[in-house]
């Protein structure tokens, strides 16, 4: 995995945008009443009411109810951060004495999950293996991530496994059964679901390449409980990106053969697939909260920052689908907004921008 280092700063904002003052808990109320408040960051993590954002080399907490910081969480470099209740849990480098640059490669790299407890302002390390634990996601007690200590080589793009830790009883088990990019995945009510590599057959397999419909990566689903591992899509191209609440599973889809991805639906108690959209623009990064999928859409506009089409700004929108009335509605205003969360109240997503991107938040 090739690294980029995003550092982002919490700023209060006086205009509408995001300008940095000296004051890093006051949120700008827009008067669109749309947007509760925007705050200078590239990435997010929510639980209820509780926002987590990396702000330099450390992690914030942020009530939305009240619109304060509540909690500042000191992190190195961080890769990767999620919340559940009062656990916070993290992978950073502070247990790692070489630059990054002298590695090369994330894969070569000593990174390690860390947890903070909220309520009793506990700080644990989970991960103590030598090799590069990264991404860390947490339901309830349960954490995962993503390990590479079983590649021997640790060469780009890296042979991974996932991991799956629980907090109450201090186990720690292998989840997937191959050594292959899984790069993303998402764990809710006992079920955990994730990218998977075994029935790829491509031969210019990249990392990160998730808009190529010919890597033909699958979802598969454990369930923890009863420890059961069952396929929920294995189209013949790419299917990625997975999100898990209850018994629906989300992700990207690109059996269409195209590099423009439908957003698809699987009911697991029903064995039922729904196609969420289908035309040719893009959608990506689904999340699901309840009878909500939010994603990001292109039929307005690129979500490339820098890409202008026809003369037309990048103009992407985060989009909303309700599963009881089956209706869609755009969320968002003008400029590339791109990589959605959403808790029962909550969307928040990125304003994407060279310079100062800002995370936004609205109450739906």
């Amino acid at each position: 995995m090739k690294f980029i280092v995003i550092f982002v700063a919490l700023v209060s904002l006086l205009v509408t945008g995001c300008n940095p003052s000296n004051s890093p808990s006051t949120f700008l109320n827009e008067k669109n009443n749309t947007i509760e408040f925007t705050i200078e960051g590239f990435s997010s993590a929510i639980d209820k009411d509780t926002l987590l954002i990396q702000s330099q080399n450390r992690l914030q907490v942020i009530d939305l109810t009240t619109k304060q910081v509540v909690k500042e969480i000191p992190s190195s470099v961080t890769m990767g951060f999620a919340i559940s209740g009062d656990i916070v849990v993290w992978s950073d480098l502070r247990n790692e004495n070489r630059s990054l640059r002298d590695l090369g490669d994330i894969e070569k790299a000593n990174a390690d999950i860390f947890m903070y407890n909220l309520k009793t302002g506990e700080q644990k390390q989970i991960s103590t293996d030598p090799s590069a634990q990264l991404y860390p996601k947490i339901w309830q007690n349960y954490v995962i991530w993503q390990d590479n200590r079983n590649d021997t080589t640790k060469d780009y793009p890296g042979k991974w496994s996932l991991y799956l830790y629980d907090i109450n009883t201090g186990k720690e088990q292998v989840v997937t059964s191959t050594l292959a990019a899984h790069s993303t995945y998402n764990i809710h009510d006992f079920r955990i679901v994730w990218e998977d590599d075994r029935n790829n057959k491509a031969t210019n397999i990249v990392r990160g390449g998730d808009n190529l419909p010919e890597n033909n990566k699958d979802i598969f689903c454990l369930d923890i409980k009863d420890e059961k591992e069952f396929p929920i899509a294995t189209g013949p191209l790419m299917e990625s990106k997975p999100d898990v609440y209850g018994d629906y599973v989300v992700w990207e889809d690109r059996n269409n053969g195209s590099y423009n991805a439908d957003i698809v639906l699987y009911d697991i108690s029903r064995k039922e697939t729904t196609n969420i959209t289908k035309d040719k623009f893009d959608q990506a990064d689904p999340k699901i909260f309840g009878d909500n999928l939010v994603w990001m859409d292109e039929r307005r506009g690129t979500s490339t920052n820098d890409v202008f089409i026809n003369g037309q700004p990048p103009n992407s929108d985060i989009f909303m689908y309700n599963l009881k009335t089956k209706t869609t509605r755009s969320l968002t205003g003008d400029g590339p907004q791109i990589l959605p969360v959403i808790s029962a109240n909550w969307v928040v997503y990125t304003l994407s921008r060279q310079v100062a991107p800002c995370i936004q938040v609205v109450k739906y």
